[in-house]
């Protein structure tokens, strides 16, 4: 028997090995417990301050991007007061809260002597050209007008000294006249720009909203006057002249428009580079039957879409006759929605007609009578690219490429 009860273990007494193996598993279980409720609260908070930064960065986002398309829309609300309330009430519609700061800084200038956050945008590309810009910095707001975002459950850690961190993010946006753009074959004078926009101060907005309309990589504004049908008459020569003003007509300065056909490809139209420092000049063609056909069949098909389309504007011509080819000085580029026309012609600025009348109403085409005219009106349009570094240096015709640079 002694050898049998000798393999049965004695009870541990207190103190004995066996006892503080058991203490040392379960304290061992409670300090892992710990570091996983301290781990779990850590990421909990860290979690919360990437939320916070993330609406703050949707809100620079939305602020600025509306900041750039008001100032596009009408340059005279363009000033740091009033795009700061724009770009403030955006954060504000990000946050889930309903709580944020906004600041803002145009063209670098008028910037706020001390930021919110220290938190900056991404550098600026390299930029050529003539462009405008906004930044907007979005940072912490609590409704009890605290700008940290508070621990929840880590403060336990640190044995209450951390108290929060403020959060915040940037963003910004360039706009400015494109360098570049393809554009119908198709250059309506200043004279007239400057009678149908009143001197660029009136633009009128499209008939429908309708997504397709962006098919043309031009954009609408919201905001413009309604859709208002103006006659263009065609360029006739030493016979047309502007008379918006009498220096206008004393001066000479052409009005109407004329077909660039000799540039224009099978769907009538042409890429154009108008520089502030670099005359360019366009020329019409001679008994252009071809182009006037396909430019006619270009003109139906934007009557039906009621799609704008870019045309190049002239402020002055060279050719004295409607019947030899003429030379236009083009200045830049304006968005157009075409309503109609009556007679289209070739590329002659004005000889060969298409007897045709299209989306024209018998008043209209009265009023036209037996001028060649086309119908329709400008409008404001953007261009959107992703970090756009070129932009032109020509005037601002109502087209602009906008694009986020940080």
């Amino acid at each position: 028997m002694h050898g049998l009860t000798s393999l049965i273990p004695r009870a541990s007494r207190d103190g004995e090995p066996g006892d503080q193996g058991a203490i040392a598993v379960v304290v061992a279980l409670f300090l892992s417990m710990g570091i996983l409720l301290g781990m779990g609260a850590i990421v909990i908070d860290i979690g919360l301050l990437y939320a916070e930064r993330e609406q703050l960065q949707s809100g620079a986002d939305a602020g600025s991007w509306k900041v750039a398309q008001a100032c596009v829309l009408k340059k005279d609300d363009c000033t740091v007061a009033a795009q700061t309330v724009n770009a403030g009430a955006y954060a504000v519609k990000n946050a889930k809260d309903g709580y944020a700061d906004a600041q803002i800084c145009l063209d670098n200038a008028n910037c706020p002597a001390t930021w919110n956050t220290t938190t900056t945008c991404r550098p600026q590309p390299a930029t050529t050209g003539v462009y405008h810009q906004v930044e907007v910095r979005t940072s912490t707001r609590n409704p009890n007008n605290t700008t940290l975002v508070p621990p929840r459950l880590a403060q336990t850690l640190v044995g209450g000294s951390y108290t929060g961190k403020k959060v915040g993010a940037c963003a910004r946006v360039a706009w400015g006249v494109p360098a570049s753009a393809t554009v119908l074959a198709l250059t309506i004078s200043k004279c007239d720009w400057e009678r149908i926009t009143k001197k660029g101060t009136e633009f009128f907005q499209l008939p429908i909203l309708d997504p397709l309309l962006g098919g043309t990589g031009l954009f609408p504004l919201l905001g413009l006057e309604a859709p208002r049908n103006n006659a263009v008459p065609v360029n006739n020569g030493i016979l047309s002249v502007c008379k918006n003003t009498p220096a206008d007509t004393l001066a000479g300065n052409p009005s109407g428009y004329a077909w660039l056909t000799p540039s224009a490809d099978a769907n009538c139209r042409t890429t154009i580079a108008p520089s502030a420092t670099t005359d360019l000049w366009m020329y019409t063609g001679l008994l252009d039957l071809a182009g006037a056909i396909k430019c006619t069949n270009a003109m139906k098909a934007l009557v039906q879409s009621g799609q704008a389309v870019l045309v190049p504007i002239f402020d002055k011509m060279i050719g004295a006759l409607n019947l030899l080819p003429a030379a236009f000085h083009i200045v830049g580029f304006a968005p157009f929605v075409i309503t109609g026309f009556k007679g289209l012609i070739s590329g002659l600025a004005g000889t060969l007609s298409s007897l045709v009348d299209t989306g024209l109403n018998s008043l209209e085409s009265t009023i036209c009578g037996l001028q060649l005219c086309i119908y329709g009106y400008f409008t404001k349009s953007v261009i959107t690219q992703s970090f756009p570094t070129t932009f032109g240096t020509s005037p601002d015709y109502g087209v602009q490429v906008i694009g986020r640079t940080g």
